[in-house]
């Protein structure tokens, strides 16, 4: 019976510290607001976030109040 409890008891350790790596679902966001030199909110501006790493590229245009958002990114630079 002993050989029963240690068993049970590694695999319950194990779960548990394997399971917040699970979890951990690695994911930024960039968000910000296009103005002129003004300070002026422009509308309708193309922003273009790149990861250099892999070369991909994600476009967004702007709204009426100058803003942008980009969600889910992957890490990169």
């Amino acid at each position: 019976m002993r050989f029963g409890r240690i068993g049970l008891l590694t695999v319950v350790l194990t779960l548990l510290c394997t399971c917040p790596a699970f979890g951990q679902n690695a994911t930024g966001a960039i968000k910000g607001t296009v103005v002129d030199q003004s300070e002026a909110v422009i509308k309708g501006a193309s922003v273009i976030v790149k990861n250099r790493a892999n070369g991909s590229e994600r476009k967004l245009v702007t709204g009426a109040q100058g803003t942008f958002w980009f969600e889910n990114l992957a890490p990169g630079d």
